[in-house]
């Protein structure tokens, strides 16, 4: 037994000896029950926050309004929450209101999936009062009683599915793939932060490619419709290699975007990333790949655009050449040119300061694709020879 799972099992002795109950609940007993490694230990009491506040030492309250705090036990900490009954939803998303249980076969009973409906005892022993242990065995996702309801209930559950299938390899029940399908058109009310969530993690597992064409054979392109065109080309592969920023920039060149819908609410550094990485398969998909662009849009940028294009059916693989490119690139950034702003300054008090920009600009592109050695002297002649036809073009 490791040390963290000791620890966590002193958590629930020590609030059974307290006279509560506790037991070991979710995504920890079916990974246990797998064999599948997991640190992720979650704990349910029918101790209230003030009780459970009150028999450790050491505890934050970190959501006490949902029931949640946090114990720490040596070197680590549990999320130790009371049984919980919810009222009905109105926003697909969220309970009206929760409130506190003393029975654990109702906190159970509003999971997701019969395989997250398990709990554990501090002696190992499973309790299963929706048999999610025979579901481990058949390989199954089944909604915790009506799927419909469920679904309606958290339309993100949805996704949340398919994140199951990526992870386990397992199937959809019937009727929750029934429900699932009736219910896709409830996503579009799913802030799209969180749908970005789960996608990114549907696709960092390793069964991705199987739960994206099962995505896409349930009909999900209906309800997210810019990715509609990406999972129709996936259900058609035998393979996918691509990482979450792949897969979207894939979706929206698909989709013919040159701007990524507001819609989308990525942080500017993603947004800025997928971008550039679209526009770098549109310049891509019926050319090779030019010095200028691999300088400009970076190594591993290139070898993203690369996957995608293969992705796509191009049938040369250009890793070897854009490496080769990378390599032999005589500057990698304006900071390594043997040139500056000030050197034009100097040698040309007088310039009118807009004209700085544009002719490093000109100096750069000519050092990358090897018109210009990269060595002061003979830029000034370049620099020279630039300026004196601008001078003429103006007058």
């Amino acid at each position: 037994m490791d040390s963290q799972l000791a620890a966590a099992i002193k958590v629930l002795d020590i609030l059974n000896n307290y006279g509560h109950k506790a037991f070991f609940v979710g995504g920890f007993v079916r990974d246990y029950l797998l064999h599948i490694p997991t640190d992720d230990i979650d704990i349910a009491t029918d101790a209230t926050p003030g009780e459970v506040a009150a028999v450790f030492s050491l505890t934050k309250p970190t959501g006490v309004k949902y029931g949640t705090v946090t114990v720490f036990v040596g070197k680590y900490k549990f999320e130790v929450t009371t049984f919980r009954k919810e009222g009905g939803y109105t926003d697909y998303r969220h309970p009206e209101t929760i409130d506190f249980s003393d029975s654990l076969e109702e906190d159970l009973k509003r999971r997701d999936f019969t395989i997250n409906a398990m709990a554990m005892s501090a002696q190992m022993e499973v309790i299963d009062p929706f048999n999610g242990r025979d579901d481990l065995k058949k390989r199954l996702i089944r909604a915790v009683g009506d799927p419909n309801e469920r679904f309606q209930e958290d339309a993100l559950r949805i996704l949340r599915a398919f994140r199951f299938v990526a992870k386990l390899g397992f199937s959809l029940e019937e009727k929750t793939s029934q429900a699932l399908v009736k219910s896709i058109r409830l996503l579009e009310k799913i802030a799209s932060e969180r749908i970005i969530g789960e996608l990114e993690k549907i696709i960092s597992y390793p069964k991705a490619h199987l739960a994206l064409k099962m995505m896409y054979e349930h009909q999900m392109g209906d309800a997210i419709k810019d990715l509609k065109k990406a999972l129709e080309l996936i259900s058609t592969r035998t393979f996918y290699n691509l990482s979450v920023w792949e897969f979207y920039a894939l979706s929206f060149y698909l989709m013919g975007y040159t701007d990524i819908p507001k819609e989308w609410r990525f942080s500017n550094k993603e947004r800025k990333h997928i971008a550039a990485l679209t526009e770098l398969v549109q310049a891509t998909i019926d050319k090779p790949f030019s010095r200028l662009l691999v300088y400009r849009y970076g190594l591993d940028l290139c070898l993203s655009a690369n996957r995608i294009l293969l992705y796509l059916g191009q049938p040369i693989n250009q890793e070897d050449v854009v490496r080769d490119i990378w390599n032999h690139l005589s500057i990698r950034s304006p900071r390594e040119l043997d040139f500056g702003a000030e050197d034009i300054k100097t040698g040309w008090p007088e310039i009118d300061e807009r004209l700085i920009g544009s002719t490093l600009d000109e100096v750069v592109n000519a050092v990358v694709i090897g018109k210009l050695q990269n060595n002061k002297d003979e830029i000034l002649e370049y620099v020279k020879k630039i300026l004196e036809k601008k001078r003429t073009e103006l007058e």
